[in-house]
């Protein structure tokens, strides 16, 4: 067999290849079965080399990879979709290479970072840590990779294994809790998955967590990210992760045996029973500049959220009886030609349903969301959720046609346990703060009082004399005329002050940043 590297240097993209190469994508099935061979032909051929040569021999086919993958990108859109299979056999190839020689500490925290930032790696500098710390218990080992941060913000990337090698079960891993602490102080935590958004949160400090993109995964390596946002300085404070029990599952599509129907028509009065006044946790408060702003008709978006709901019946209806999920209809029935589903439980095991006719088309949900709480603190918090869900189903009989399928996350196998790792984050802050105390727009209700810029955030502090929780609008322009997108978002409040703070979608160069525009009012960095 050839080496690891020369799998990928001769894979030269060239217009005739593109006939020969398929443009369907692969199904689940013909990847997990690609993984496998590849994984078994490169234990094959590392048998017998030492970590130097492994070590070379990985840093040589990511730099192929990333060859691979910037030529793709001047392709056209139809082109990439048939060279995806080339481009998914690099990646394969690397992971596998990757999870067999986990313990070989790759000395560069940029190409770490590649598989969340590509190039935007090269603004890490000394924001970056490697880390290469590592536990063992009940034979499954907790890697933590590194950490990529600023003075409030961190991205920590970690791995989970089995010591024996074998694969995990199902095709995903959650924790029955995972717990970030800085200098023993506990940030509250939250869980995510593609098909759900949350709104942002009343949290001081929060952090989320999820498992990287299927193709950088292996059935023996699973591999997360964890994305913490704290009010205090993070900057050489030791800084601990720790799950307790890991739980392997198989996250998908799954239909429900409960017919809605029949149970309609046997408890009749549940049909058309009478509506209340929409409650107001059950109401969505949007901004319509800012829908508008991501191409949809406002006007449409709100007239969508009804005016009247049911009231709380605790039906206790389990869509998913054999499922370990304490989600239930809490009531359901008909309010102006359309059907509405009330539902609660705990968060931990929540999900939206929606429903298919014959053909497997999906009927529309017109409207949903989501609430959350919480009793107690620390360990003993307890959080729970409700969900309010309308549909375009108009009556009994349309109902009738139609099956309940849920996107949700069955559990398989849990190992009982604690994994804990400590570390110091020895990592360096760049940013830029600038103290305004200006007014801006809406007459003279808001003040900006601050702005601070990192390679990886921008916050926000202002002050709202009107005491409104709006949004601000806020843009981020370099100065080549490129304007940067804002990620993920978080608010906290104390009185008529506002901190808001935007993490970025890859780390920037700060030094290239012309302007901020708050509301279309432009601040410039200099």
């Amino acid at each position: 067999m050839n080496k690891l590297s020369d799998l990928l240097i001769h894979v030269n993209l060239k217009e005739e290849d593109y006939k020969n190469i398929a443009e369907e994508p692969l199904t689940i099935e013909e990847l997990d079965i690609l993984k496998q061979i590849t994984f078994k032909a490169i234990q094959e051929d590392l048998k017998g080399k030492d970590e130097l040569k492994l070590k070379d021999e990985s840093l040589v086919l990511q730099d192929k990879i990333i060859e691979i993958n910037d030529d793709l990108g001047t392709k056209s859109y139809k082109r990439r979709k048939k060279k995806r299979l080339l481009f998914l056999v690099a990646i394969l190839i690397f992971t596998c290479v990757a999870s067999l020689i986990a313990n070989v500490k790759n000395g560069n925290v940029e190409r770490m970072f590649e598989v969340l930032f590509g190039s935007g790696t090269a603004y890490i500098g000394e924001s970056g840590l490697e880390l290469g710390v590592n536990t063992t218990k009940e034979g499954i080992t907790l890697n933590v990779q590194g950490l990529v941060g600023d003075k409030n913000s961190a991205i920590l990337l970690f791995d989970l294994t089995k010591e024996d090698g074998s694969s995990f079960d199902g095709n995903y891993i959650k924790f029955g809790r995972l717990e970030f602490d800085v200098e023993g102080k506990h940030e509250k935590t939250r869980s995510w998955n593609p098909f759900k958004i949350y709104g942002s949160q009343g949290y001081t400090s929060s952090i989320g967590w999820g498992m990287l993109d299927e193709v950088y995964q292996v059935p023996t390596k699973y591999t997360f990210k964890v994305e913490a946002n704290l009010t205090k300085d993070l900057i050489g404070k030791n800084a601990t992760l720790k799950l307790t029990d890991i739980i392997e599952a198989e996250q998908g599509d799954w239909f429900s045996e409960i017919n809605l129907a029949e149970f309609l028509r046997a408890y009749p009065e549940y049909t058309y029973q009478d509506s209340i006044p929409m409650e107001e946790k059950f109401i969505s408060y949007y901004d319509e500049e800012e829908l508008e702003s991501e191409g949809m008709n406002a006007q449409e978006v709100i007239s969508k959220i009804p005016k009247r709901g049911l009231d709380s019946k605790q039906l206790d209806i389990n869509l998913y009886p054999d499922f370990n999920t304490e989600w239930k209809i809490d009531n359901l029935g008909f309010v102006d030609g359309k059907l509405h589903l009330r539902m609660y439980g705990t968060d931990e095991m929540h999900y939206t349903p929606s429903f298919v006719d014959e053909q497997g088309n999906e009927i529309e949900m017109e409207y949903n969301i989501t609430t959350y709480h919480s009793n107690g603190e620390g360990a003993k918090e307890e959080r729970f959720a409700q969900g309010y869900y309308v549909y375009a189903i108009k009556d009994l009989e349309e109902l009738s046609k139609l099956r309940v399928r849920s996107w949700f996350i069955k559990e398989l196998r849990t190992t009982k346990g604690e994994w804990q790792l400590s570390f110091k984050v020895a990592i360096k802050n760049e940013e830029k703060r600038l103290v305004l105390n200006k007014m801006y727009s809406q007459g003279d209700s808001l003040t900006l009082e601050e702005l601070t810029l990192s390679k990886l955030s921008l916050q926000v502090i202002y002050e709202n004399k009107n005491n409104k929780r709006g949004t601000i609008k806020t843009r981020l322009l370099m100065k080549d005329g490129q304007e940067i997108k804002l990620g993920a978002k978080s608010q906290s409040y104390e009185g008529s002050k506002v901190t808001v703070r935007y993490a970025f979608k890859e780390p920037i160069d700060i030094s290239e940043v012309q302007a901020v525009f708050i509301n279309n009012e432009e601040v410039k960095i200099e």
